[in-house]
């Protein structure tokens, strides 16, 4: 609960109704949050994992931590130390520990990293080695991407003798030696942080120059600011980007976001360098980068970076078609604000997302042309990554066949692999309705298994988290499926476990989150099909055993939801039949009925105080009422007038509102909300114009007005009855002008609060003339100091 952000959005929204996320100065959907991203890019491997999923932002700011650059260092290491040692034995000890732990294990103090572990017992035969380490351990300090404004700075220690000890090791150490090559780095490395450009220039034309291996690489980072040769910095930059994954961030954030390689070419020696130019390209561009991730595999088929830019093109088109079809908002844009929308944006936004879906499908193919000669160092990603295309085309037969063969190992591709053949056979037209039952039963609860959060703290909605977004996209596409082929009960289910997706920008909460799918005109036999499941007497079967019906949501909210709907179309018994059926005290401890209904709607339009008497009595008095309005003269007149005034207090305009709905705004919607979701930021908005009139208008008022007009005889209640007209009139008036002209405290010079007034005597004035010698005017006279006015 954020009752604090529901007062600095200014809704005025009951406090229970929100419950998801709200900037501090408004309302927003941050895009990373509801990202659709169905294949899983660590499909590709984790090193160039800071710049998966978005466009827009890095996906994290960690560097590398197990990249080729450090894998191929403590490989160096094992061959060095000999003596069976693995570069995994390195790894322990020389990433991921500080010159405190290697002081503590040679003091014979190791800890965990450096226990039973061959590197540190041959290092310890190395008196040579295990001095540069602990030196280049002391001159270490972590390095971080990036800080926090209120994050304090670790403290370095003093390492002004560090330069010294780093020189008198590498005089001692013999030409073309280990030790020569690292101390000379490392004096290049501390040249560098000393701006010392022709210590710089030495140890790198000495050891680095034009050399291969890691310690070359990392050289050639930092030494690609002494080219005094233009747009060579940006080639230095993209050959790290390839080379030495732990700079990619820094390769990545030191060049231009707009990236055009033709820009560059004079500078490049060949084609791998030319190839890295273009994959770095590839990466800057936030929309189609296919033409340089063609170029890029057309100069240099063995790039690595090449997995990293055919996830991202996947996860791109899985985000431009698949987040606005299941969320009902816009491809994900990680600003707090919207976007540069024109003027006409509301008006044209249909149309533009039509066209941009026929752009977006044919780029779909045109990719899919391309991955059909894509070939990939595991054979398995080029499957996967052909499957997942084949998706996105809708062509089921053709993602099944391209896994078909695929080897199903325990890792990210496999379970990827599991994914494609769920996707295809739920959405396939071949298979049948009892085979996509038998199939969904038998995979989604191992996929949604997989893929839930270990802990519920990892499901933040300030955080993106796509791996639970893939389980929910799972569901609520498999919900699609069975709402097309008819079945709402199942694709209810089905939906209720895809709630972590919005719909639209309605952020409602859980309690209304649970029922607004059937918040719409649903067949009164779907509706008790529908509770007959949530209380544990439908059909027992492996599809419904894991849908879990009776575990989702209580029958009594989906009770209250199916009297609701029946009272909508005044279908009073089936309302009562269902509100019997809820156990009074139900209402007291659930959702704000008790806080919302106080007043009775049958009380007077003028100062209703009547208290309400719990929805299945309320219905019962309606429906006596109803029973009388065919009696003739006033008390047929009666009963219309009660039911007059009952409809116009439960609309939007009386204190009974929430036996209509279940959310209120300060600022009501101005037009029937489309399912599923809108870019309306209102939940709870009828999805029918019948509904909406009756809701906002109190559209069924009119109709027992005119049949009290119709048989009244007496004069009081003649006179209540037009009263009662002219309170439905200027409550639609005000509901009009508040929507023409926003809000009434907006009125600074005064005019509508006179507009107002006028409209109080255009209203009102007819009826005080007509029936000012009325006991029922008189009293309401007494009641409402404002009637004087119109007098």
């Amino acid at each position: 609960m954020r009752t604090s952000s529901l007062l600095t959005l200014g809704l005025l929204l009951f406090a229970s109704f929100f419950v998801r996320p709200l900037a501090a100065c408004g309302y927003y959907v941050l895009g990373e949050q509801y990202r659709i991203a169905l294949l899983n890019p660590y499909v590709a491997g984790s090193e160039y994992s800071a710049f998966f999923y978005s466009s827009e932002q890095l996906n994290h700011w960690e560097n590398a931590q197990d990249g080729r650059d450090r894998r191929s260092n403590v490989e160096d290491w094992a061959r060095e130390l000999g003596g069976g040692v693995t570069g995994d034995d390195v790894m322990r000890i020389l990433y991921g520990t500080r010159l405190p732990d290697w002081q503590a294990a040679a003091a014979g103090r190791p800890g965990e990293a450096f226990q039973n572990n061959p590197a540190w017992v041959a290092i310890q035969r190395r008196p040579d080695l295990l001095n540069y380490a602990l030196w280049a351990k002391g001159y270490e300090v972590p390095h971080r991407v990036y800080n926090w404004w209120d994050e304090p700075e670790e403290e370095a220690e003093d390492t002004t003798d560090y330069p010294a000890l780093a020189l008198a090791g590498y005089e001692k150490a013999k030409d073309g030696t280990f030790l020569k090559a690292r101390y000379a780095y490392q004096l290049l490395l501390l040249a560098y942080y000393a701006d010392d450009a022709a210590s710089m220039e030495t140890y790198f034309n000495r050891h680095f120059k034009n050399q291969p291996g890691v310690l070359a690489d990392w050289a050639r980072f930092h030494f690609a600011g002494q080219w005094n040769e233009e747009g060579r910095y940006v080639v230095e930059m993209a050959n790290a980007f390839r080379a030495v994954p732990e700079k990619a961030i820094a390769a990545h954030q030191r060049t231009p976001d707009q990236l055009d390689p033709r820009d560059y070419l004079a500078a490049t020696r060949n084609d791998a360098e030319r190839a890295n130019l273009y994959a770095l390209a590839a990466l800057k561009r936030k929309g189609p980068a296919l033409e340089y991730l063609r170029e890029a595999y057309r100069l240099d088929p063995s790039n690595p970076v090449l997995a990293l830019l055919a996830v991202r093109e996947v996860n791109k088109l899985e985000d431009w078609l698949l987040s606005y079809r299941l969320t009902g908002i816009g491809p994900a844009v990680s600003n707090f604000s919207d976007p540069e929308w024109g003027e006409n944006y509301e008006a044209e936004r249909d149309k533009l997302r039509a066209e941009s879906e026929v752009r977006d499908r044919a780029y779909v193919k045109e990719v899919r042309a391309f991955f059909a000669q894509l070939n990939t160092p595991d054979p398995r990603l080029a499957d996967v990554l052909r499957g997942q295309l084949a998706l996105l085309d809708e062509d089921y037969d053709a993602a099944l066949k391209h896994v078909r063969r695929t080897e199903q190992r325990d890792d990210a591709l496999g379970f990827q692999v599991s994914i494609i053949r769920y996707l295809a056979s739920i959405q396939s037209p071949r298979l049948s309705q009892s085979e996509k039952d038998k199939y969904l039963a038998e995979n989604l609860p191992m996929l949604l298994e997989h893929l839930k959060p270990a802990t519920a703290e990892e499901n933040d909605y300030w955080e993106a988290n796509p791996e639970h977004n893939r389980a929910a996209a799972l569901a609520r596409i498999a919900a699609e499926q069975y709402a097309a082929a008819g079945d709402t009960v199942t694709a209810y289910f089905l939906h209720l476990r895809s709630l972590d997706l919005p719909i639209g920008y309605e952020w409602a909460s859980e309690y209304y989150a649970l029922i607004d799918y059937l918040d719409r005109p649903i067949t009164d036999q779907t509706m008790r099909r529908v509770i007959q499941y949530a209380a544990g007497e439908g059909p027992k079967n492996a599809l419904t055993r894991f849908l879990n019906p009776e575990a989702q949501v209580d029958p009594n909210a989906l009770r209250d939801l199916a009297g609701t709907l029946a009272l909508r179309r005044n279908d009073l018994a089936t309302a009562l039949e269902h509100f019997s059926a809820i156990p009074a005290d139900w209402y007291a401890t659930n959702y704000a009925f008790a806080e919302y209904l106080k007043t009775s709607p049958l009380s007077d339009v003028v100062k209703p105080s009547a208290k309400f008497p719990g929805k299945a009595e309320l219905i019962r008095q309606l429906l006596t009422l109803q029973a009388n309005v065919d009696k003739p003269s006033d008390a047929g007149a009666a009963a219309c007038l009660s039911l007059a005034k009952a409809w116009y207090n439960m609309s939007q305009f009386g204190p009974a509102w929430m036996m209509l709905r279940y959310g209120k705004s300060s600022t009501p919607a101005d037009k029937v909300r489309p399912w599923p979701g809108s870019s309306e930021m209102h939940a709870a908005v009828p999805h029918t114009p019948a509904d909406f009139a009756l809701v906002y208008e109190a559209s069924r008022v009119d109709e027992y007005l005119d049949c009290a007009e119709a048989t009244a005889k007496n004069p009081e209640l003649a006179a209540e009855i037009a009263f009662v007209r002219a309170a439905v009139g200027f409550s639609r008036w005000q509901r009009a002008t508040e929507l023409e002209n926003g809000y009434w405290y907006y009125d600074a010079d005064g005019k509508l609060a006179a507009k107002q007034k006028a409209q109080y005597r255009a209203s009102f004035a007819p009826v005080a003339r007509k029936f000012a010698k009325t006991d029922f005017f008189q009293r309401t006279l007494r009641q409402c100091s404002w009637v004087k006015a119109v007098m």
